[in-house]
């Protein structure tokens, strides 16, 4: 019983700090994960004294807001660097700057050496991000932490007229015998960079959000550049509103030493937020590809600018580029002669992602024949001025994973196969009385879901009503002043968009739930179907579940797949003499199908009875 006893009272005064305290190395950890997990360390830390003891032992990166505390609480908080102390294992540190950057100054200054070498990566954020770091903080800073190995400084450096702070910031940066990664949210700190640094930097990222009158230029950061031997990874990135020209970019691409590079992305380029990703191998570029995450908009002309003469023309450039890889582009028109026509000739392969039509056909085509087959088509011609899009390559968002096309480059010219991956018939040009009759049918179809808000208007009576159109309009406004009573409305139908071509009208309902009265109004007032109600129905009303310009592209993409549809006699127009046609006869097929529909009837409202 004694015994009992002894540990039934040595187990009352285990507290739970005791147990956490024993806990194996292992064991804490896999707390710590769980804890981080749940996002639950900021309460568990905050619980007891034992847990934040666990949470600050573990904890490897700390961020510390100081623009909060007063001059009184900043001193205390960090004397003797405790909070360095308590966290052993920490190696990351972010620090909040307010208005005086002073304050940068107190969290390492009583700080143990021995923990200061331990941090090996800084980022410091000033509260106002044009408020300047005097150098000579910057040198108590590093000073203190030699063990860095990444630096971020998203403050800019002291202005030119402060000359000593200048030389202190830039002999501050040269005390960081292991830094190889440095992120400056300020281009000013380039010229600043000593030799010494700019040496063994591998990684660089530079964001300059200042006007082009206050930045420095491309040569001078050139300079700097090209001091940088090591350099594997380059960013640049300046503001949007005034962006480096392609001659900006070539001198970039021509200063950085190439034994080690690896990646180099400059932003923005050209026009607005062009995006410029390059890639190397063997001390030449050997991808090179410029996106726009902000604007669907790239001229071609611009597009032409940027790589006849940043890419072209560079030293970068050797006998052949592997890969030029273009997001998008826009068909505004080809410069003659055309800056990039060359570079072209020396790519191994084009990668377009969407080319957008311009104002005719011609200069579609002329891209295609420079960049390959897209593997998006977007244009407005024919669909009421929306941009709608046909997928020439990849899998479309209908399609089960598996069933997409045969992989390859999108600037391939071979082809015979449409985004299905199938072998296709001879390409073909559709009439525009084709497109609209596939269309219709289409517009017929049944189809799940609540629908839209057309009505499409087919048989003998609206037939012979379109060749009477004030008949016509007078039998519309009585099926839309029929319905409206229904629905309680003033107006049921409010557009019509007629169909000759393919005997119907399209009645575009004042709301989706309104179409089905908009339907059965024409029924009941087409007549009676004859002889006592069998027979051909004079009128075929049928809520339709697409949109109008959906069908015209469900149509063209059909086109471009191979699909069999039914034909027009005649009007479906003439297929291409021989077997399957290549990618670009088949794209050129494609485009002239769509510039046909610039003649399509556009829907007209309907007047008031």
């Amino acid at each position: 019983m004694a015994d009992t006893s002894q540990q039934l009272g040595c187990a009352a005064s285990c507290s739970f700090g005791d147990v956490l305290r024993i806990l194996p190395s292992a064991a804490r950890a896999t707390l710590w994960q769980e804890l981080k997990s749940s996002s639950c360390v900021k309460s568990a830390r905050s619980s007891c004294r034992a847990l934040r003891e666990l949470v600050d032992g573990q904890t490897s990166s700390v961020g510390i807001p100081l623009k909060d505390l007063s001059p009184a609480e900043l001193v205390a908080a960090f004397h003797e660097g405790l909070w360095l102390v308590r966290r052993p294992n920490c190696t990351q540190v972010t620090l909040f700057s307010g208005p005086d950057a002073s304050a940068l100054l107190v969290p390492f200054a009583t700080a143990p050496a021995a923990f200061c070498r331990a941090i090996t990566e800084l980022s410091v954020y000033c509260d106002e991000w044009d408020n300047p770091i005097p150098g000579g903080v910057l040198l108590g800073l590093t000073s203190r932490l030699p063990g860095l190995t990444s630096l971020e400084l998203s403050s800019p450096p002291p202005a030119p007229d402060c000359a000593l702070e200048r030389q202190l910031a830039s002999y501050a940066l040269s005390l960081l015998p292991n830094v190889a990664n440095l992120t400056l949210n300020d281009c000013h700190y380039v010229p600043l960079l000593p030799a010494s640094l700019a040496a063994r930097l591998t990684q660089l990222s530079v964001f300059a959000h200042e006007m082009l009158e206050t930045r420095p230029t491309a040569a001078e950061l050139a300079t700097v550049l090209s001091k940088m031997t090591a350099l594997r990874e380059l960013h640049v990135s300046v503001a949007w509103q005034c962006p480096f020209g392609p001659e900006d970019v070539r001198q970039l691409l021509d200063a950085v030493p190439r034994t080690s590079l690896r990646t180099l992305e400059v932003h923005s380029v050209g026009e607005e937020s062009n995006q410029l990703c390059c890639t190397y191998a063997g001390g030449f570029l050997d991808t090179v590809e410029i996106t726009n995450e902000i604007s669907p908009d790239l001229p071609y002309t611009v597009l032409s600018s940027i790589l006849g003469t940043a890419v072209r023309r560079s030293s970068a450039m050797g006998p052949r580029l592997r890969l030029l890889k273009i997001g998008f582009v826009e068909a505004d028109g080809i410069p003659d002669p055309d800056p990039a026509a060359e570079l072209y000739t020396r790519c191994g392969s084009i990668e377009l992602g969407d080319l957008i039509g311009g104002e005719d056909m011609d200069t579609i085509l002329s891209l295609v024949e420079r960049l390959g087959v897209p593997e998006r088509l977007r244009w407005n011609v024919g669909i009421d001025d929306y941009y709608e899009v046909v997928r020439l390559k990849g899998q479309r968002p209908s399609e089960p994973a598996g069933v997409g096309p045969s992989s390859g480059s999108a600037g391939s010219r071979g082809g015979g196969q449409g985004s299905s991956g199938r072998a296709l018939p001879a390409a073909r040009v559709l009439s525009l009385p084709a497109v609209i009759e596939r269309a219709v049918e289409r517009m017929v179809k049944p189809t799940t879901g609540p629908g839209g808000d057309l009505v499409v208007l087919r048989g003998p009576l609206v037939r012979s009503l379109i060749a009477a159109p004030r008949a016509l309009q007078g039998w519309l406004q009585e099926v839309s002043a029929s319905a409206a009573a229904t629905l309680g409305l003033s107006e049921a139908i409010v557009t019509v968009r007629m169909l000759p071509s393919a005997g119907t009208v399209l009645a575009q309902a004042a709301m989706a739930a309104g179409a089905g009265a908009v339907a059965e109004a024409a029924r009941l007032l087409g007549g009676a179907a004859p002889e006592g109600g069998t027979g051909v129905a004079m009128v075929e009303a049928t809520h339709s579940g697409l949109r109008w310009r959906t069908a015209v592209v469900q149509v063209l993409q059909a086109l471009w797949d191979g699909e069999a549809e039914g034909d027009s006699g005649g009007a479906a127009g003439q297929a291409a003499p021989g077997g399957p046609s290549s990618e670009v006869e088949r794209l050129r097929c494609l485009v002239e199908t769509w510039q046909g529909l610039r003649d399509m009837p556009k829907a007209v409202g309907l007047p008031a009875a």
